[in-house]
């Protein structure tokens, strides 16, 4: 293998090592975003996020925080990575070896790269801490009072029928089975007697109700 070779084969694995590098910093973001969209997704779909207590609060918080600074810091170091291996090829067309170089090119270039490096461990440093302030979030709801007021009554477990003059909402408790039925007029209910109620104001009183449900007969 001839010089030109040798320098084409370094290139070669440059680009390869490059592409790892990309592969395993857009895995770092995947990562605390799908963790991070996953416990944004409970909390809403149990209505936890209006009534967190202080403990969970900051779980839910620390987690958010880590697991965007992951996003933002690893992009950062892979704008490091780029600009490293434009130093490459910009020595590379000048036919310059690590050899063949400064010492102040030789630091500078060591520079880039380190601080590529210190990002990219910092992300994920950040996602090992956002996980695991999610899982404690999620831990701590599943085995306080979340656990039970979310198990008895929810949403997924009320059925809004809609009738010519009224609304007819039924709230199933999920362990025994036992109905609570509710009607509400549509015309009359509201302050001003003429105000008609919708299907949507339907459903945000059904959510309500369901909130002092989980919050009144929701322990065991």
């Amino acid at each position: 293998m001839d010089e030109q070779e040798y320098k084409l084969a370094l290139d070669e694995q440059v680009v390869k090592y490059l592409e790892i590098r990309h592969k395993h910093t857009y895995f770092i973001i995947t990562a605390a975003i799908v963790v991070l969209a996953f416990v944004i997704n409970f909390a809403s779909a149990n209505n936890l996020l209006s009534s967190l207590d202080v403990i969970p609060l900051l779980f839910i918080l620390i987690g958010a925080l880590a697991s965007l600074s992951v996003a933002g810091i690893a992009l950062w170091s892979l704008s490091y990575d780029n600009y490293s291996y434009q130093i490459h090829l910009r020595y590379l067309h000048q036919s310059k070896g690590w050899e063949d170089l400064k010492g102040k090119q030789k630091i500078y270039w060591k520079k880039v790269n380190k601080r590529a490096s210190k990002l990219r461990n910092s992300a994920f440093t950040l996602l090992i801490i956002g996980v695991f302030s999610n899982t404690l979030f999620l831990t701590y709801q599943l085995y306080s009072q979340g656990a039970n007021k979310m198990h008895h009554y929810g949403e997924d477990s009320t059925e809004i029928i809609s009738h010519q003059d009224y609304f007819e909402i039924l709230f199933t408790n999920k362990v025994t089975e036992q109905k609570i039925r509710m009607t509400i007029p549509r015309v009359g209910s509201r302050e001003n007697a003429s105000g008609g109620l919708t299907i949507e104001d339907i459903r945000t009183i059904s959510g309500q109700i369901n909130d002092v449900l989980r919050s009144n007969l929701g322990e065991n």
